[in-house]
């Protein structure tokens, strides 16, 4: 049987060096437990359990927050151990069954193991190829980020930003069918302009692309919210903003991750000229709670 116990401090750095392993995939499952590169505890309203097998090695980590989001992490043996031996995870299964889970996000594999141990139906899947950077390709586009107006944003740029915001939420985090929840999606973006480091191409006096990291973890970075307004597209914004971010935390010493929805051919092709190649599959469900 797999046991599903809450995290503790004396798991914590367990689970870091468990989770660093596979960092890559879940990116946002580590940024939780690091703060200025040490491990620290994850605030109440995102509960963590540690996933161990009878000799208590630990093979996977999940994260169910308040409001039904679902982070995790699992090993290969872990994955084809529940395959083979479903009952095993039944703690697990008595713990996703007891909440109204709304989305569940991350390695494919990993979020086809709770999806099944879940049983319920789902609303909407999303099919996403992660892709991690190598800084191969950013002297190509040197001479252009140079002559670029990019932006550091900060909380003074809210009310500019937010129309780019608000299309990229409709088009890529709001289930299809929903209607965007305004108020919640400029309070996210307020929170990410104080916790991430968000970047906007400026043009004629408006901020026209951004970009920005979504999560922050011990050894890898992950960007996300990547939009350019309609009337400023086919000029390479998205690619160079992307490409200058990935730069500039790889001369931090950091990896740079991302994941791109499979059936976007056009942002596969920006992703992969500004370095990125594919790493991995990745998956969001979204339920109905």
């Amino acid at each position: 049987m797999i046991s599903c116990e809450s995290l503790t401090k004396k798991d914590l750095t367990h689970v870091v060096a468990f989770l660093s392993e596979y960092e890559q995939t879940c990116v946002a499952l580590m940024s939780r437990l690091i703060d200025q590169g040490q491990p620290v505890m994850p605030p109440a309203k995102f509960p963590y359990r540690v996933l161990r097998d009878e000799g208590s090695e630990i093979h996977g980590v999940v994260m169910i927050s308040s409001t039904g989001l679902v982070l995790h992490c699992f090993s290969s043996n872990c994955i084809i151990r529940a395959q083979t031996e479903p009952s095993s995870f039944l703690p697990l299964k008595q713990l996703l069954t007891s909440f109204p889970l709304y989305c569940i996000m991350g390695s494919k594999e990993g979020t086809e193991l709770l999806q099944n141990l879940y049983g319920k139906e789902t609303r909407c899947k999303r099919e996403y190829e992660l892709l991690t950077y190598a800084d191969t390709e950013y002297e190509k586009f040197e001479d252009k980020l140079s002559a670029l107006p990019i932006h550091r944003c900060t909380e003074k740029d809210a009310d500019s930003l937010f129309p780019l915001q608000k299309e990229y939420d409709k088009v890529e985090v709001i289930p299809d069918g929903d209607t965007l929840n305004e108020t919640a999606s400029r309070l996210n973006l307020v929170r990410l302009l104080k916790s991430q480091e968000i970047f906007a191409v400026v043009q004629d006096c408006c901020l026209c692309a951004k970009a920005g990291t979504n999560a922050q973890g011990l050894k890898w970075v992950q960007i996300g919210g990547v939009y350019t307004d309609i009337s400023w597209r086919n000029k390479g914004f998205a690619r160079l903003l992307v490409s200058y971010i990935a730069h500039s935390f790889y001369l931090r010493g950091k990896n740079v991750t991302l994941f791109v929805r499979t059936d976007n051919e056009s942002a596969k092709r920006a992703y992969q000229k500004a370095g990125f190649t594919f790493n991995s599959y990745y998956t969001i469900l979204y339920y109905n709670c």
